[in-house]
């Protein structure tokens, strides 16, 4: 809720405040006004415009002033600060809090049923995600202007030091983080008085002192005593820590996602999706992960120099300085291999993001990989960057194996210098000196144990630490360019509110966020703007260095020179040929594009250089021509987060035709739009975003050819009801290929090559620039009267009736209602009452997506992870018998350091009777061969852990490529893209280390667990029953624990999905200003996976307390059976059995916490896992393996075909082609129409084994094509596809994958294409390896389309199929295409769904198809000579429209306003 006040200083025009809460994305406060138009509300440069009689927006915390020459006056806003609502465990007693008893209810709760969402406590409002971005940016502010100031004055710092100084004042100094470094210091110090009281236990069994058996109970209680209150401590501290981790992981995650869209065009450059999502998920979770350790950067260090401390005052000086001779030789390796591993995590992160990018790329363009055939290159390029990422693995886990087998054995190396000084000055070795230095340097194993985990998540951090600091101080856009609310323009005024000015160009790249700078020993390595590098060998290696710096180009960029301006009311069209810029040059208006010097002599009007000038003044709605839909209900796509009025919102799907769609869709417009729109036509789709617009009601609508995707009645309904006429007002420019519009434009303006060549009305270029233009020098192929039949045939009688009546009466004039029904044929009755669009794709290649299906996740919750998992793990590391081999080496380590320990017991009891010497040369023996021992199981080990990331990669590859294109359309992206990035970091980095340490503490348990076994037999009786009673609770928790654990990672995709989906639609965003609602969107979804997490991290504590409690336990179990058994037992072997008991305590300490992060680890196993057991596979195999130079007679033939979508199980599904049969012979083109949902995309789905037949057969040759190896299948036929793809890397990949062509024929083909120019013009000067920018955003959508066209030609297929393959191209585009297709395809048998009619009149056959059916098939000309078949009636229409009189045309357009 919003408080404002008015300070009305003069005017007389009465205002009255109200307070009002909002549904949008900031809580704003409403005045009403008199109704007079009061002028603009301004502060500074963003403000919202005073309407006659409308309802004032203004943002909370604002401070306006109304300008007007009437009034002035000022408002402020401020908002009241929500109630506090206290965290998880604010809400809980003392008790409560250390023992985690209030996590009982959801511990009973998971043994009934799965722990969902609403079973979890809601996050208190202080951990809520928005309010931690808004403190950290606080910090952040602040630390960068202080690190300005220190650079003023010449203090140097490291990269990412106002990264770690805003960290550290937000996170680190504060109470909480204080108490946790307090509670460490008590868990540490009860662990140091364990060697004293073993001390005193050691003379009590000596029989020093009078004592009675009361005092050894005491200290029996105190030992395990010792252990209780370390394990309260340590695990109250960690649930305080991983509050502090997802809070500083949110304010990081959030602080990214804001800033991506303030970037500059420079910034933006640098930068690409896959590199921001690979910070989000990989850079911010190693910074997460390192929090849980993070008091060890400081404890392991004082810990340490605590046990030498107390060494020198056990046994002197000179011993404790030997033995800090050893720790510091181990230090300084691990600084030197710290290094080391520094810079191979660094060129592995580098690596990753190449590896990660490329794989955004490929999911999103599965469809078209499939569908060329291109598994096989995918895989080998994904390989080659993969190899190089190994090798950085490999190298660095050896350096850990050397650094593991020194941390193991560094204990037992500063015992036996110890000892042998203390020897050597002529002292004796007693039990209790020798058990209490073991059990002292024993406490410097727990922070040597952790080391290595520290070392490797110091490593990680710090570089992600550069990445991201590195990302968060790029330039961003002036504040003009990137305001979310504009100073609205007064309607009707002459004052332009549209200016664009100048030459702009692309940004060049520069240095890729975490490189360094490296000097190139020639131009030739440098590479163009680009997010890769072209390689120089050939095609092959597409993931080159994503933004290498341009030192020197024979090619500039691709630059814009123009003079637009416009006001409300204009519309301005913009036509051009294919890569005429003029998609740049709605980008250039965006501030996406760089101002800078280029050829303006053209420019109309000019006579001398212009100032460089781009401005906007108003809300700005724009419609990219690659239309962006996100993963939400079409009811929200539409409104956007924008305020709902069910008046606007019926008029704008009435706008936009999309009354039709909403009843073939599931749940209306309230059903569920897949990732990416894969329910969704690319028709429908197109219009979603144009309705998106329409909605936002802004003042400047820039629409880049939203009418190339939808049929020409569709176009001429939202031309003439929605652009020309409802946006009448507006300061609308549409690039466009749709000409037969442009005479009712205010102006027109023609491009060529990125240059304003012609500028003026309709009738001034008609016969000049516009004479290039066929459909301009013809009569209308489309007329508006079709419009008013198709809009009018979706019209219910009781709406008929509305309008009719409507039209009696006087209508305002700003309104617009559906047009009164007219007559119309029956063949177009039917195809507008059932069509809702033929455009695009059709809706049966799509699958229906309810409700939450389209975040369905890739598996489900289990009770808990399975043994199978760790089984999984080490079936990719080796084979059994090498992973047995490796066991044993595992259990001979342990041996080795227990036999030191056993030799110490028998040198102070001289078991064998020998020599001072003796025992000292096989004490130094037994430390040497265990260290060796140590060593090569580690390296062994590093190899295994290497072949585990290596085949579980490879695996989810293949995997990858293997599946159904279903399995694409059901499974978020961000899901799949999880896998490459979060998992598999987690499988290379984290986890081979954790189970390391883990097999090697368990091992020493066991192995210490049976020396007192042996030594002490009652202790083992006592035991068993305890370790049950351990098992049955650890059993009952685990249901809650996995439960916790999946349903986080299940949060996690979503959040992936959303970035990846937001980021895709970043200009949409950052054009309408609705970054506040996305980031509320991220705020909301953050909150959720942080709870998850937290719960997760909760339950873990819950289970850990309670073990450290049975440890604490069994510590003094032990302790108790050794003073009872005191006259029965060896001093020696009586003290080795403490110091093992001891040791216990600590390994099932550190085995329970390190267990709990290890199956955090191993959750990435089991998603890898489930991925390549559980997703659905093609089959590829057949039972004939044809020719090469099959088929011999490219003839199609369908058989009594019935088809269906679904994965091969599903036998329920609807069929989408029922009974098809038909033939058609070798050579013959074939057109296929029919409306969305006839079937036209499923026949070439069937053709294409995208999913097997239900029924019948299809042949092609004479060869059923269920018996031909689907991929030689699909790589036999050339296919066109409606939506063209290219991936990163060089334009030659993109042609010619398998390298089959030579460079001259690519270039011959490009030439034939008509891009042979523009692959020279590319900036850099490379040729056919000039790069390619991410999802091939350096070339038009036309310019791609044609790409794709050379892809077939380069096939040399013969057969070829056109998925509305011109629908993103020019009229003369166009034409080109179908003359290509007409002299170089003319022996090939076409298969086209047709899009435009023109096209198709010359074709052999056309088929006509209805809900799977055939209606029609026959020549063409014969169809044409029956009137009554669909395809002449359909003609006839058209030709019906053609011959409308113009002055009828003008007639319906001055109608139009009022219908």
């Amino acid at each position: 809720m919003i408080n404002a006040e008015v300070d009305k200083t003069t005017g007389n025009n009465a205002t009255k405040l109200a307070d009002e809460k909002s549904e949008g994305d900031d809580q704003f406060v409403g005045l009403e006004k008199s109704p007079k138009t009061l002028g603009f509300l301004q502060k500074g440069p963003t403000g919202v415009a005073l309407d006659n009689g409308s309802i004032v927006e203004i943002k909370a915390g604002s401070t306006v002033e109304l300008l007007n020459g009437e009034m002035e006056g000022k408002l402020s806003a401020k908002e009241i600060e929500e109630p506090h609502v206290p965290s998880i465990e604010e809400r809980e007693n003392l008790f409560s809090k250390y023992s985690f008893r209030y996590l009982n209810p959801l511990v009973d709760t998971a043994q009934k049923e799965m722990i969902w969402h609403h079973h979890l406590v809601p996050l208190g409002s202080d951990d809520h995600c928005g309010k931690v971005i808004k403190r950290f940016d606080v910090q952040w502010e602040k630390q960068l202007a202080r690190k300005a100031q220190e650079k003023e004055k010449g203090v140097e710092s490291n990269n990412y030091s106002a990264l770690l100084w805003a960290i550290y004042f937000y996170f680190m100094n504060d109470s909480t983080f204080n108490f946790a470094a307090c509670l460490e210091i008590l868990a540490r110090g009860s662990l140091f008085v364990t060697p004293f009281i073993l001390d005193y236990i050691i003379q009590y069994l000596q029989g020093k002192g009078e004592q009675g058996v009361w005092y050894g109970v005491i200290l029996s209680l105190c030992f395990g005593g010792c252990i209780a209150i370390s394990g309260i401590a340590e695990n109250r501290m960690q649930a305080l820590l991983a509050r502090i981790s997802f809070n500083m992981q949110a304010s990081i995650v959030g602080k990214i996602y804001y800033k991506y869209f303030k970037l500059s065009p420079d910034s933006l450059a640098k930068t690409g999706t896959g590199i921001v999502l690979n910070m989000i998920g990989e850079d911010t979770q190693r910074i997460f992960q390192l929090m849980p350790i993070v008091n060890y950067l400081w404890s392991a260090p004082l810990q340490m120099l605590t046990v030498l401390i107390l060494l020198s005052l056990l046994v002197g000086w000179a011993p404790t300085l030997g033995s800090l001779g050893v720790l510091l030789v181990v230090l300084v390796i691990m600084r030197w291999s710290n290094d080391k591993m520094q810079k191979l995590e660094g060129q592995r992160a580098k690596l990753m993001d190449k590896r990660v990018k490329f794989f955004t790329e490929l999911i999103s363009g599965m469809k078209a990989v499939k569908l060329y055939a291109w598994e096989e290159p995918m895989k080998e390029a994904v390989e080659v960057e993969r190899k190089k990422e190994l090798t950085r693995i490999l190298h660095i886990y050896l350096l850990r194996a050397m650094n593991v087998a020194l941390f193991n054995m560094a204990p037992v190396l500063m015992s036996v210098v110890i000892f042998y000084i203390y020897v050597s000055q002529g002292n004796d070795l007693e039990p209790a000196l020798v058990f209490g230095t073991i059990a002292l340097v024993g406490l410097i194993r727990a922070p040597l144990i952790i080391l290595p985990i520290l070392q490797t998540a110091y490593n990680s951090s710090t570089v992600s630490f550069s990445r991201i600091h590195d990302f968060l101080v790029l330039s961003e856009r002036k504040e003009e360019e990137r305001k979310e609310v504009s100073p609205r323009p007064l309607a009707n005024s002459a004052l332009p509110c549209v200016q664009l000015r100048g030459a702009f160009h692309w940004p060049t790249g520069g240095k890729p966020i975490g490189k360094k700078e490296k000097k190139s020993a020639s131009p030739s390595n440098s590479t163009p703007k680009s997010d890769s590098s072209a390689d120089e060998r050939g095609g092959n290696d597409n993931m080159k260095d994503m933004k290498g710096e341009t030192k020197s180009s024979s090619k500039p960029p691709f630059t814009i020179s123009t003079d637009i301006s416009i006001k409300p009311g204009d519309l301005l069209q913009i036509v051009g040929p294919v890569g005429s810029g003029k998609s740049s040059l709605l980008s250039a208006l965006l501030g996406n594009m760089n101002s800078g010097r280029g050829d303006l002599s053209q420019l109309t009007g000019l006579v001398s250089p212009p100032i460089v000038k781009r401005s906007l003044h108003g809300r700005i709605a724009y419609v990219p021509q690659r239309a962006w839909v996100m993963n939400k209900t079409l009811k929200e796509n539409i409104t956007f987060g924008h305020e709902y009025t069910e008046e606007k919102y019926r008029k704008t799907l009435w706008l936009c035709a999309l009354e039709p769609d909403l009843k073939q869709l599931p749940q209306g417009d309230m059903t569920m739009i897949g990732e990416q729109g894969i329910n969704l036509s690319g028709g429908q789709k197109q219009r979603v975003a144009l309705a998106r617009a329409i909605y936002a009601d802004a003042d400047i609508y820039l629409l880049d050819d939203p009418l190339s995707a939808v049929d020409q009645h569709v176009a001429a309904h939202i031309f003439f009801c929605a652009i020309h006429t409802y946006l009448k007002d507006k300061a609308v420019i549409l690039a466009t290929h749709q000409v037969q519009f442009l005479k009712y434009a205010s102006e027109v303006a023609v491009l060529e090559k990125g240059k304003t060549v012609a500028k003026g009305s309709y009738e001034s270029l008609r016969t000049s620039h516009l004479s290039n233009y066929p459909q301009v020098q013809k009569s209308k192929w489309l007329s508006e009267g079709h419009s008013i039949d198709y809009v009018s045939a979706h019209k219910t009688s009781s709406e008929t009736e509305k309008e009719q009546s409507a039209n009696n009466a006087k209508t305002d004039s700003n309104s617009i209602n559906p047009p009164a029904q007219v007559s119309k044929s029956p063949i177009a009755d039917q195809k507008a009452s059932e069509e809702g669009g033929s455009e695009g794709k059709a809706s049966e290649t799509k699958v229906d997506v309810k409700g939450d299906a389209a975040k369905k996740p890739a598996y489900t919750p289990q009770q808990g992870l399975p043994l199978s998992v760790h089984l999984t793990y080490f079936r990719f590391a080796a084979p059994l018998w090498a992973m047995f081999f490796l066991l044993i080496f595992f259990i001979l380590t342990q041996v080795a350091i227990l036999a030191t320990e056993y030799w110490l017991a028998a040198w102070t009891g001289d078991f064998f009777n020998q020599s001072e010497s003796f025992y000292m040369v096989g004490y130094g023996v037994l430390a040497v061969v265990g260290a060796v021992i140590a060593f090569s199981r580690i390296v062994l080990y590093a190899f295994a852990a290497r072949n585990a990331s290596k085949n579980i990669h490879d695996g989810s590859v293949n995997t990858l490529m293997d599946a159904t294109m279903r399995y694409f359309d059901q499974t978020p992206m961000g899901s799949i893209t999880a896998l490459f990035s979060r998992d598999q970091s987690m499988i290379d980095t984290f986890l081979p280390e954790l189970y390391n340490v883990t097999l090697t503490l368990l091992l020493m348990l066991i192995v210490t667990l049976l020396a007192v076994a042996v030594i002490v037999p009652w202790f083992f009786l006592a035991f068993i029953p305890l370790l049950f009673v351990a098992y049955r609770m650890q059993r009952y928790a685990l249901p809650a624990v996995g439960n916790i654990q999946i349903l986080n990672l299940m949060s996690l995709g979503p959040v992936f999905s959303f970035f990846q989906e937001s980021m895709s639609g970043a200009a949409v965003i950052r054009a309408s200003g609705r970054e506040k609602y996305c980031l509320t969107q991220v705020e909301a979804l953050i909150d959720t996976l942080n709870n998850a997490y937290y719960h997760s991290q909760l339950m873990i504590k819950w289970v850990d307390i309670r073990m450290d409690m049975f440890s604490a336990f069994t510590i003094f179990l032990c302790a108790l059976i050794v003073v009872l058994s005191k006259d029965s037992l060896n001093i020696e072997l009586a003290a080795l059995v403490l110091t093992f008991a001891l040791s216990v305590g600590a390994l099932l300490g550190f085995i329970v916490q390190i267990r709990a992060y290890m199956e955090m680890m191993l959750t990435a196993v089991l998603r890898c896992d489930n991925f390549a057991k559980n997703t659905p596979r093609e089959r590829f195999n057949g039972a004939i393996q044809p020719e090469k130079d099959w088929p011999s007679s490219p003839s199609i033939e369908f058989e009594n075909v019935a088809f269906r979508y679904g994965d091969g199980t599903d036998s329920k599904g609807p069929l989408v082609l029922k009974d098809l049969s038909l033939s058609i012979p070798s050579g013959k083109k074939t057109a296929v129409i029919g409306r969305t949902g006839a079937g036209k995309s499923s026949l070439t789905a069937a053709l294409l084994r995208v999913n097997e037949l239900a029924d019948g057969r299809v042949k092609i040759g004479g060869d059923p094509v269920h018996d031909v190896p689907v991929r030689m299948l699909r790589d036999k036929v050339a296919v066109i596809p409606q939506d063209p793809v290219l991936f990163t890397g060089t334009i030659r990949f993109n042609l010619d994958p398998f390298d089959r062509s030579t460079d001259d024929e690519i270039w011959e083909t490009l030439r034939r294409v008509q891009l042979k120019e523009v692959v020279e013009n590319q900036h850099g000067g490379k040729g056919l390896y000039s790069p390619v920018r991410e999802n091939g955003s350096n070339f038009s959508i036309g310019q791609r389309q044609l790409f794709c066209v050379a892809r077939a030609l380069l096939k040399n297929s013969k057969i070829l199929i056109m998925d509305e393959a011109t629908a993103s191209v020019d009229y003369a585009t166009d034409a080109k295409i179908q003359k290509i297709l007409r002299s170089e395809f003319k022996d090939c048998t076409i298969l086209t769904i047709a899009h435009r009619i023109q096209t198709i009149l010359d074709y052999d056959l056309v088929l006509a198809l209805e809900k799977g059916k055939v209606v029609e098939f026959g020549s063409t000309s014969k169809l044409l000579e029956n009137p009554k078949s669909y395809f002449s009636q359909l003609l006839t229409e058209e030709q019906k429209d053609e011959r409308k009189k113009s002055d009828e045309a003008d007639a319906v357009e001055k109608k139009s306003i009022t219908l």
